[in-house]
């Protein structure tokens, strides 16, 4: 009778946490990888388009892509005047896009696989991100709100479809390629 018991609550308790009932679990990347150090974490809250905050990892860059900044900073300065004539607001408009891009992509409090590189300058873990099954660096870039953005050349396998992506979104004029071309082209190239 106790296992009856346990067996339906234990039903009960994964029914709670299926789809639509919270933390969801996507599956690891199905592809052979050289980069093996795949972990789950939970999303805490996106800084912007391309850094996200993860419980028990902290803040983390993501790895081969770029987006506008959205905070002062001295790199905000730096894409305005190589990009937009010193706007700051405009690089600041282009960057709200592409994290609001990304909060509708990841949800806080869902658990995502990571694969875990080094760590950048400012000590932030540098991630490719996984929802269902696809990296969501490669998403953001193929669906126009980064570009991209190599570290290390050969570091992440993703390296040419990614520049790959970035081409057929400008072609297409996807996301900010649509209203921001020139500006897009240029931080492609810093």
């Amino acid at each position: 009778m106790k296992s009856i018991i346990y067996s339906l609550l234990l039903s009960l308790f994964l029914i709670g946490c299926g789809e639509g009932g919270g933390t969801y679990v996507v599956e690891p990347p199905s592809y052979d990888n050289t980069v093996t150090n795949y972990n789950s974490y939970v999303l805490s809250y996106i800084v912007d388009g391309d850094t996200a905050e993860f419980e028990d990892l902290g803040r983390t860059r993501f790895i081969s892509i770029d987006t506008p900044e959205v905070y002062e900073s001295d790199r905000l300065t730096y894409q305005a005047d190589n990009c937009a004539g010193g706007d700051t607001d405009l690089i600041i408009s282009m960057g709200t896009q592409s994290s609001n891009h990304l909060k509708e992509i990841l949800i806080p409090g869902d658990l995502y696989y990571l694969e875990l590189y080094d760590k950048d300058i400012y000590g932030r873990t540098i991630v490719k991100v996984y929802k269902d099954n696809q990296s969501v660096n490669l998403r953001m870039v193929s669906e126009g709100y980064a570009v991209p953005y190599i570290y290390t050349e050969g570091q992440d396998p993703d390296e040419e479809d990614i520049l790959n992506a970035m081409n057929e979104a400008k072609e297409n004029q996807r996301g900010l390629w649509l209203d921001y071309a020139d500006e897009m082209e240029c931080l492609s190239n810093l």
